[in-house]
């Protein structure tokens, strides 16, 4: 795992909402000084990357990770050490089968039950979420080391199969339809609400799940009492999209 960053400055700020999973392709534009300028494959996000962090795509994809994350092991036993921490929906290129495990391009093993193959997908973005409850907020990051509220939604549509840009102010205008005002009081599961610079998905018509900087993790919240505390420091709900 690694960080897009806006400049090639070891400090550099990491560009907004761009910390990239083990094994995420990209598209490469120009090396120099042992840093990479990418564009990432499924966000379209560009920025620089360590080249050392990079490697040459010699594998098709097979599977993804299915849950939020696991380990790549040396050899088919979960006594040995492990080689890699894979989160949600890093790229896998499985060769073989061993008892449990699978075998990816490379020689390392993973469990068989942590990943499925890259064409079948999740049914339920909210059920996806849920499953990152607690998880740590960390700006810039959509993994279960870390993620922030356009993180957490990102990672739970594209497991289930739907596109998503990576920020909220993307997401409010690209996913869904939009519902009006009123349709606060007839919220759905898998509703998305949004704020300015913040979005968190319904639970059900009353409890929203997201990643917030208030809690500092993943939590779920009334929707009454999120909108009141939002209200004091943010301003009022700017929409609330439908998927479906």
């Amino acid at each position: 795992m690694t960080a897009l960053r806006r400049s090639t400055r070891s400090l550099a700020p990491i560009q907004r909402r761009s910390v990239k999973r083990f094994l995420e392709s990209c598209s490469l534009s120009r090396d120099k000084d042992g840093w990479s300028w990418v564009q990432m494959a499924a966000d379209s996000y560009v920025g620089y990357v360590r080249s050392r962090m990079l490697a040459v795509e010699i594998a098709s994809v097979t599977h993804v990770v299915a849950v939020p994350s696991t380990h790549a092991y040396p050899e088919p036993s979960i006594k040995s050490q492990p080689a890699l921490w894979l989160p949600m929906l890093s790229q896998l290129a499985v060769t073989g089968e061993e008892d449990k495990f699978l075998k990816l391009a490379g020689g390392r093993f993973v469990l068989r039950d942590h990943v499925r193959p890259v064409a079948s997908h999740e049914a339920d973005p909210a059920a996806v979420a849920e499953r990152f409850l607690h998880v740590p907020y960390y700006w810039g990051g959509k993994t279960q080391a870390g993620l922030d509220c356009s993180g957490l939604i990102q990672l739970s549509m594209r497991a289930c199969g739907l596109p998503a840009p990576r920020d909220s102010d993307m997401q409010e205008q690209g996913l869904g339809r939009a519902l009006p005002e009123r349709g606060i009081n007839g919220l759905r599961r898998n509703d998305l609400v949004f704020w300015k610079g913040h979005v968190g998905i319904m639970i059900d018509p009353d409890m929203l799940l997201h990643a917030n900087g208030h809690h500092m993790m993943t939590v779920r919240e009334s929707l009454a009492a999120a909108r009141e505390r939002i209200a004091k420091s943010y301003g009022e709900i700017t929409a609330i999209r439908r998927l479906q």
